[in-house]
């Protein structure tokens, strides 16, 4: 249990109070000689360093961090202000200089470089992998990089890892392996991807995760299942010279396989991108790895 240091916290209060006084004070001379050439978002560039706010905190480093973390708040609520952007990494860095432990501002400059300046490489991730250097156990920071990186980046490897490291935290969701079996899939590491999704359904913590996963290992199947029949086409390509106009075609070089799935329909096949598909109606999430196809 912490000691109490009731002088401390009110040499704290007074400090906190005379910085407060004193920017209202400033703020109020500028505006009145300056107007708009001196606009309030460069009242930041005022903002100390880390090393000289843990002298003024007097060793209360946490609530310090508290104060600044709601101004910022404040600080990014003013649309009036068009160039307070520049100025995020300075802030949120300057908060987990005070309070490394401290997981909230992370993933709220996270959010504000993502939906406000659509920035992820050089804005979000930056600051969420400083916060996971500050707390390796923060699975929900990694959680918000690595979707971060699937919404806006559109970079599945970066988001496969990102939801990787978020899944081995003790305590960590069971949705987060599930994330990591969709992302194999969307790089079409197919078999990767079922052993995720069977791991899932092994160990689902609900009838709805469970059967989602079994959705899942059952759409999986159908597309291993068409890409080998896809390679088979390639393979006919390879020996006669020209694609097939029909898959039955593929029994002339010794395809042993069923061109039709279990449940008895065709596969899709397009002779003119020698493409192999399952059937739509055979798929259960009909969008998913069918993003980018093209018929």
């Amino acid at each position: 249990m912490r000691r109490k240091h009731p002088t401390r916290a009110r040499v704290l209060l007074a400090v906190l109070g005379l910085t407060f006084a004193l920017q209202v004070a400033w703020n109020y001379r500028t505006e009145r000689r300056f107007g708009e050439a001196f606009p309030t978002v460069y009242s930041v560039l005022y903002l100390p360093r880390g090393t000289l706010l843990d002298l003024i905190s007097v060793g209360f480093r946490q609530a310090l961090a508290d104060v600044v973390y709601l101004w910022s708040i404040q600080f990014y609520g003013s649309y009036e202000n068009p160039l307070r952007y520049q100025y995020i990494h300075k802030i949120y860095t300057l908060i987990a200089e005070l309070d490394p432990l401290y997981r909230d501002p992370y993933r709220l400059a996270g959010l504000i470089c993502v939906y406000e300046e659509r920035r992820l490489y050089d804005c979000a991730l930056p600051i969420l992998d400083l916060g996971l250097q500050n707390n390796p156990d923060a699975w929900e920071i990694a959680v918000d990089a690595g979707y971060y990186s699937w919404y806006l980046g559109r970079d599945s490897e970066r988001a496969y890892h990102y939801f990787d490291v978020a899944s081995r935290v003790p305590g960590a969701p069971p949705w987060t392996i599930s994330w990591k079996a969709r992302l194999k899939g969307e790089l079409g590491r197919l078999e990767d991807a079922l052993a995720l999704w069977r791991s899932v359904a092994e160990t689902a913590p609900d009838s709805f995760t469970g059967r989602v996963a079994r959705s899942h290992i059952h759409d999986l199947q159908l597309w291993i299942q068409a890409r080998e029949i896809q390679r088979w086409v390639e393979r006919f390509y390879a020996l006669r010279g020209y694609i097939p106009s029909d898959l039955r075609e593929l029994r002339a070089i010794g395809y042993p396989g069923p061109l039709t799935d279990p449940e008895g329909r065709p596969f899709r096949y397009n002779p003119a991108m020698a493409r192999v598909e399952p059937h739509p109606d055979s798929l259960i999430f009909k969008t998913h790895l069918l993003r980018e196809r093209v018929w």
